[in-house]
């Protein structure tokens, strides 16, 4: 999606396994806590050896935004980085407004975070804090207004083919969750968390929409 846009900065990490959730006070706590170690790191390096100074964008999808969650608490709220970060992405995990950082309201809106989580509105399988963080991909608002399938720019499911579906769903936030309608296709049904959950599918739904806003939002920057 943001090659579009940018030179892609996408180190490796020691993943924790997906178990480590099921013992966050325990050893997946410590799993998860050496992972971050690795972003840190990275994050690290790639400012001392690829960014000389230029802004920059922050993207992380499931355990990758939760390390990012904690890399803008730690190392970019109340430094100077903020003024240089043109937006944060934290998908597909529970993201709750950072202190000091503004929740993306309007698609051309910088220095500020965006995050959603999709399902279909029946779906079960996990609890949900309604001041979830969920700005809409197909309108860039931290709203609960229903925007419809034919402003879905492209969607692609990497998963089982790369082929470009244009206006495959629609999506509105309800409760801190992005919810769309289910979708009787044979390109996304992978959903191991259950029934309704496209957690898989949180940037590939929306791919063409994310592809083309984030240049938006660059060329805002730029001209602040």
């Amino acid at each position: 999606i943001f090659n579009s846009c940018c030179k892609v900065y996408a180190p490796y990490y020691r993943q924790a396994t997906l178990a480590s959730f099921l013992s966050m006070n325990g050893n997946g706590g410590k799993a998860l806590n050496f992972a971050y170690k690795d972003v840190r790191v990275a994050f690290k390096y790639f400012l001392t050896n690829y960014n000389k100074n230029r802004p920059f964008v922050l993207v992380g999808h499931s355990q990758g935004a939760m390390h990012i969650i904690r890399l803008i608490k730690e190392e970019i709220v109340g430094t100077d980085l903020l003024d240089r970060m043109v937006v944060a992405y934290t998908i597909g995990y529970p993201s709750l407004p950072i202190t000091g950082l503004r929740v993306c309201s309007s698609r051309d809106q910088t220095m500020c975070q965006i995050s959603w989580n999709t399902q279909t509105l029946e779906a079960e399988g996990r609890t949900v804090d309604s001041n979830e963080i969920c700005v809409n991909p197909l309108n860039w608002e931290n709203s609960n207004i229903p925007v419809d399938k034919e402003k879905n720019n492209g969607s692609i499911s990497f998963l089982e083919n790369s082929k470009l579906f244009l206006h495959l769903v629609g999506a509105r936030c309800v409760d801190g969750k992005l919810v769309i309608n289910e979708i009787n296709s044979k390109y996304f049904k992978y959903m191991p968390f259950g029934s309704g959950i496209f957690h898989h599918y949180d940037f590939s739904l929306f791919h063409m929409n994310i592809r083309n806003n984030i240049q938006e939002r660059i060329l805002s920057f730029n001209r602040n």
